[in-house]
């Protein structure tokens, strides 16, 4: 049937309106949830890649390349001895000997934590126990 009135030409423009101000609901979630699942995708090729040069360069033979790591994880390893035993028995030898020693005190900051964190895979923790939560861990 023809719109002789022209009133059904300006409820279409007017509902045309309303979609781009109102957009449906299932779509703006479909497009989030491709938007979501883009970015887990993209953070899951980021793991495999970086998994698989730390792969390589464990098997490398070179002490300079295969290295890195282990020395990185020993300056952690004396940072913590320092910070938790040796920087202590200090303190209470030169507290028992009544001495006027000052033992400097090293700190760790959150650069440290977040590198013994990286080097030890404890980053990934919590997400690897949600994942066997949803029961969507492989």
């Amino acid at each position: 049937m023809a719109d002789l009135t022209g009133i059904g030409s300006i409820f279409d423009f007017g509902t045309a309106i309303i979609n781009r101000i109102w957009p449906d609901a299932q779509e703006a979630e479909k497009a989030k949830l491709s938007v979501l699942l883009a970015e887990i995708d993209a953070a899951h090729r980021e793991r495999v890649a970086q998994i698989e040069t730390n792969t390589a360069q464990a098997q490398n033979q070179s002490l300079f390349v295969s290295g890195a790591r282990p020395a990185l994880l020993w300056c952690c390893v004396l940072i913590f001895f320092y910070s938790y035993i040796l920087y202590p028995t200090a303190v209470f030898v030169v507290a028992l000997c009544d001495a006027s020693l000052i033992v400097p005190k090293l700190t760790l900051d959150e650069a440290v934590w977040n590198l013994i964190f990286g080097l030890l895979g404890l980053g990934l923790i919590g997400a690897r126990s949600i994942e066997k939560i949803k029961g969507v861990a492989k």
